[in-house]
């Protein structure tokens, strides 16, 4: 049918008349307004009909728009009835889809509030762009470590300091009536409540800090000491060295932010506790690293070039000592905003850092499972594109354009999306304590206080609806008519993006799996490994040896030795200055030959091989009736001799050690991991000085005794400690903490590859689904012919095992490479095995045989007469 030319009217009104005009009104309208047009130029004038016509204009707007409005409702309602039809009709379909979509939203929601949070850390202090942190370099090592003075010269001496603050933190008792705890104090200086942003519920943050007895408690302290009451101006008890000091609560602090690098409890005044430091070390000692301080710089300045000038000039506050400690060290200016992904060590007061990779590794397993979702979802409207050859036909023969297909088919799979969306906020909600488990955070998926997690939610199942119900929407719409009623059109089943999209998804599952067994290998080589020492039945309790007696430790070795002599439950007793990853003494240590290289210092009891089971492999140990031994003597690890290329090490004089004099070294333990297993055995000495804490306890219990010990080691410290809680820990745990993050990390991918592996799952047993009922035709004669079930089963599996062969190949090369990166930060780790990697192919492949072998089964097992009646 041919379209009728509309009759031009004159002028922008004329044009704009021609262009809003309806089509199937163009002779009515058009016709009428050119006669009436011509009759007012007649009878009145130009004048007249030109604002006779412009009004006609306004008409005619009006009633463009609502005739689109009512086209477009019309349009929309059509649009709907058919897409709940197509959902309804088809509800496998609409379940995988929906199921498989839901997850991979609900794991980007899960994952971008918890991207959100870390890179949320201390943005909520006022001025945080302008707050610095110091960071000390050491040869290579980065600690936001520096002197106490420091603090006070930067103030001082540059006038591109506005304000600075330092924090250190002490464990010590604390006290309220019968209640006794030990606790975690951040002492810092009076103005840190004017420099920081975190809220008082009760007290001035100008005053709360002004005198030094006062502390402030958080909320959960309140509640903790005072209960119900008001703990203003009320007092606790807080032991500091040898005395048990008062402090009056001046005011009490909100509950900081669950993301902030700094907590705290109990707050307090470094000179509130000044017992604790020798020669007036927090504001006069240069050599005593260990306080954190932080800057706030004028706006404008740049942190790298004040880095280089504070640097440069450091050495002017050693001008009358000997011997310069801050020689050969660097300074620079961290933004404290950038704390917590940061990849140098924590600082003193403030929390672990996090590692980004661990978002990135997040980020990427959440677009894995939702890019096999939407490979599912293209895949399945592919396949299934086929049962709706005929409607396509029809709408097209009847008028229906292609742009209405297509916003059709995309109408379609949006809906999907919503739907989706629904369920995967639902899922979200529910597997978000779970997520919280494992990623060690308290995360709420807090939606209307962050309006950017709605745009995020929307962008992505918008992004991922348009663009999986693109490709189908364009390849149905495009179809020709005449093929389309001849039935000779076909999509789907070996469509080359089809077979791709179903290769890759699989893929990406034996790739999440092959990482999930050989981390699952890589902890049981953990689990397994011999350290070095026995961690088996050994129990530690701190002695909380403070600076002010630094024999209390020994006296207290002593006294437990003494009276447990004859206790069945307590095998030997032993002590150290550290437990292994817990208060590790490492001091740099001069040597001509290798430069300065850090040693980690062990003070020790005497039978302390005997009892860790440390093998002495050459010379002697410390022994009690070897005097000479407390001094000037040490016994070295195996990485020593090594570090420092000794060759002859029994009664080596070793020159370097700690500056001081001479030491001979008597005895070579062999290594054992101090540390972890990511990190190299490093050079350690152990020693008896006198004059270095005993931190720990050891007690080696009977298996089935453990308890009983415990007891006794308790009523003992009563004894001795009486304002001091009792605080214990088995050694076994403390060693395999270690390795909770890996374990954690190995349940997350676990986890993931069995999403990933279920998802591509149901989208097999979807695409199965279509394969088996376009083929119910072949199925029946070819068991009218004679053939088995296991036959069918062979023919309609070999396409699909294929595709999942030809996965197994791209995986592979991929997973060894991710998989051996991961691995390099151990430095002990297994090698890589290829049965992880056969293994992984074997169970995809089982997993989708059987998928797939549920639809076939239930065609073969049907009445061929019944398949080719149905076809």
């Amino acid at each position: 049918m041919m379209k009728r030319k509309k009759k031009k009217l004159p002028g922008l009104s004329g044009r704009l008349i021609n262009l809003l005009t309806i089509d199937r009104y163009c002779d009515c309208i058009l016709g009428d307004l050119d006669e009436f047009y011509s009759e007012i130029i007649a009878h009145d004038g130009k004048i007249k009909a030109f604002f006779w016509l412009w009004l006609q204009v306004v008409a005619t707007f009006s009633m463009f728009f609502r005739e689109s409005i009512y086209r477009s409702i019309a349009m929309f309602k059509n649009y709907f009835k058919i897409t709940v039809r197509n959902l309804l009709k088809d509800k496998i379909y609409t379940l995988i889809n929906v199921f498989g979509l839901s997850i991979g939203i609900a794991c980007c929601i899960l994952i971008y509030f918890f991207i959100q949070n870390e890179m949320s850390y201390d943005r909520f202090h006022e001025d945080i762009d302008n707050t610095y942190l110091t960071v000390t370099k050491i040869m290579v090592f980065e600690l936001p470590a520096t002197p106490g003075p420091m603090s006070a010269a930067l103030e001082r001496d540059y006038p591109e300091v506005l304000s600075s603050i330092r924090i250190y933190e002490e464990e010590l008792a604390v006290g309220n009536g019968n209640k006794l705890f030990k606790e975690k104090i951040l002492l810092t200086d009076p103005d840190f409540f004017s420099f920081f942003s975190f809220k008082l519920k009760e007290g001035s943050k100008e005053n709360v800090l002004s005198n030094v007895n006062n502390v402030v408690i958080s909320e959960d302290a309140a509640i903790k000491y005072f209960g119900d009451g008001d703990p203003l101006g009320r007092t606790i008890s807080i032991k500091v060295g040898s005395s048990v000091k008062t402090f009056m609560v001046s005011g009490i602090a909100e509950n900081q932010p669950s993301n902030s690098s700094i907590k705290f409890d109990f707050i307090t005044l470094f000179h509130s506790v000044k017992e604790l430091y020798p020669e007036n070390e927090i504001d006069n000692d240069w050599g005593a690293f260990g306080y954190s301080t932080f800057v706030k710089l004028l706006p404008g300045t740049s942190n790298e070039e004040f880095s280089v000038k504070v640097t440069k000039e450091i050495d002017k506050y050693y001008e009358d000592k000997d011997e310069k400690d801050l020689e050969n060290k660097e300074f620079f200016f961290h933004p404290f905003k950038d704390y917590h992904l940061a990849s140098y060590g924590g600082g003193n007061g403030m929390e672990g850092q996090s590692d980004p990779i661990y978002s990135y590794i997040l980020s990427g397993i959440a677009l894995l499972i939702l890019l096999i979702a939407c490979f599912n979802f293209m895949n399945l409207s592919l396949g299934r594109s086929s049962t709706r050859f005929k409607e396509i036909g029809l709408r097209k023969v009847v008028g229906a354009k292609r742009k209405q297909l297509i916003r059709q088919f995309l109408f379609e799979s949006v809906s999907l999306g919503i739907i989706a969306l629904v369920t995967g906020i639902i899922l979200a909600e529910v597997f978000n304590p779970t997520f919280n488990t494992l990623s060690e955070k308290q995360i709420s998926l807090d939606y209307i206080t962050d309006p950017l997690s709605i745009v995020f939610i929307i962008t992505v199942i918008l992004i991922s609806s348009i663009i999986t119900g693109s490709y189908p929407a364009f390849m149905l719409s495009g179809l020709k008519t005449t093929e389309i009623l001849k039935g000779s059109q076909r999509i789907g089943g070996k469509n080359m993006l089809t077979r791709t999209l179903v290769i890759f998804q699989f893929a990406l599952s034996v790739i999440l799996i092959v990482g999930t067994l050989i981390m699952n290998d890589q902890q049981k080589f953990i689990n397994n490994k011999d350290h070095g020492f026995e961690k088996d039945n050994v129990i530690v309790i701190p002695t909380f040896a403070d600076i002010t007696d630094p024999n209390a430790g020994d006296r207290m070795l002593q006294y437990f030795r003494e009276q447990t002599v004859s206790d069945s439950d307590v095998l030997d007793i032993s002590g150290s200055s550290s437990s292994f990853n817990r208060s590790l003494s490492a001091r740099l240590v001069n040597d001509e030959n290798v430069g300065d290289k850090l040693v980690n210092v062990y003070k020790v009891d005497y039978n302390y091989l005997d009892f860790m089971r440390i093998e002495l492999i050459e010379g002697r140990f410390f022994e009690r009736d070897q005097p000479s031994d407390l001094k000037n003597t040490i016994v070295v690890n195996e990485a020593f001799i090594k570090t420092f290329g000794i060759e002859n090490p029994i009664n080596h004089r070793f020159s370097g050690y700690l500056d001081e004099e001479d030491v001979t070294i008597i005895g070579v333990a062999k290594d054992f991991h101090v540390i972890h297993l990511r990190a190299e055995i490093g050079p350690l000495a152990f020693t008896i000085d006198p004059n270095i804490r005993v931190r720990y306890l050891l007690l080696k219990t009977a298996p089935e005794s453990s308890s009983d010990a415990l007891k006794r080691a308790e009523e003992l410290w009563k004894e001795i400690k009486p304002f001091q809680p009792f605080e214990y820990y088995y050694l076994d745990d403390d060693v395999m903490g270690r390795y909770d993050n890996d374990r954690r990390w190995s349940q997350i991918i676990t986890i993931s590859s069995v999403f990933a592996v279920f998802i591509a799952s149901l989208g097999l047993f979807g695409l199965a689904n279509i394969s088996v009922s376009r083929r119910i035709k072949e199925i029946g004669i070819r068991k009218v012919l004679g053939a088995r079930i296991s036959q069918i089963i062979a023919i309609m599996n070999r396409e699909f095992i294929i595709m999942i062969l030809i996965g197994n190949i791209i995986a592979w090369p991929a997973g060894y490479y991710i998989m051996n990166k991961w691995l390099q930060s151990f430095q002990y780790r297994i090698d890589l095995q290829i049965s992880s990697f056969i293994l992984a192919g074997v169970l995809v492949l089982s997993i989708a045989f059987g998928t797939i072998c549920i639809q076939v089964i239930r065609a073969a097992v049907t009445n061929p007469v019944d398949s080719i009646r149905y076809e």
